[in-house]
């Protein structure tokens, strides 16, 4: 079984939260709940448990302060929010879940398997020092880019394409190429829609950094000198979102 702790400001959403673990998910077992980051810390203090259901808005300190507030975390977690927004993205490309409220029951189901089968294969401490820097650089604009030790941070136009290799993708960005073994549809879900676009299944490029579209051979040429293969059936959304951006018509492109 696992232990379980769930720690939320709002009674409804921990209410909630119990009816669907307890008809979906028999292999966890709750010890505790909490409804603010002070009482969720002498909880887990006094219950150890496996897994926290952790909601990241709450008065008084957030779900992140309570982190912080722990000396020993060799737990899992599972972040609970109200708010869909970027980092949702960072953190489940972290393999960190985080769910929406309303919690979804399928999306509560595999996240829930995925840190049992975490605790059947991985053992040490969990890097929570990470996930809380990972989510802070997030909120301040930043990307993070998850390496063999860790997780590198950047500003999103330092990246200029990003090239999948096999099971592996290359980001190419202003001062060096980076290796990571994702697919590049994972490195993609990170990524700020209205600045990156996917012109081929095999590069996502950053639209700030494009120089030069030629129509005759179908090349996007960017500003590191790369020629990037711009499909078909991508062309008009391609033509559509350069035109947004520069606020004008790109009238020299055909669209046919």
């Amino acid at each position: 079984m696992i232990k379980t702790v769930l720690i939320d400001d709002e009674a409804d959403a921990i209410n909630a939260l119990k009816i669907l673990l307890k008809e979906q998910c028999s292999n966890v077992l709750l010890v505790g709940e909490a409804n603010s980051a002070l009482q969720g810390i002498k909880e887990i203090n006094s219950k150890k448990p496996d897994l926290v259901f952790l909601d990241v808005d709450m008065p008084h300190g957030s779900g992140f302060d309570m982190l912080e507030g722990l000396p020993e975390r060799n737990f899992h977690v599972i972040f609970v929010t109200a708010h869909s927004s970027y980092a949702v993205k960072a953190f489940k490309f972290n393999a960190v879940d985080y769910l929406v409220k309303p919690v979804n029951m399928a999306e509560l189901t595999e996240a829930v398997k995925k840190v049992e089968h975490s605790i059947q294969t991985v053992t040490g401490n969990i890097n929570h020092e990470v996930l809380m820097k990972y989510f802070k650089q997030t909120q301040m604009g930043k990307i993070g880019i998850p390496t063999g030790d860790g997780v590198e941070f950047m500003e999103p136009d330092e990246i200029i394409h990003v090239d999948a290799d096999g099971s592996y993708t290359k980001i190419i960005t202003k001062n060096h190429t980076i290796m990571v073994s994702k697919y590049l549809k994972e490195i993609q879900i990170i990524l700020d829609e209205e600045r990156f676009f996917r012109p081929h299944n095999s590069y996502i490029i950053n639209l700030n950094h494009v120089k030069k579209y030629n129509s005759k051979d179908g090349l996007i040429h960017m500003t590191d000198g790369a020629s990037i293969i711009l499909a078909k059936n991508k062309k008009a959304e391609f033509l559509n979102l350069m035109s947004r951006k520069n606020n004008t018509m790109v009238k020299s492109y055909s669209m046919n």
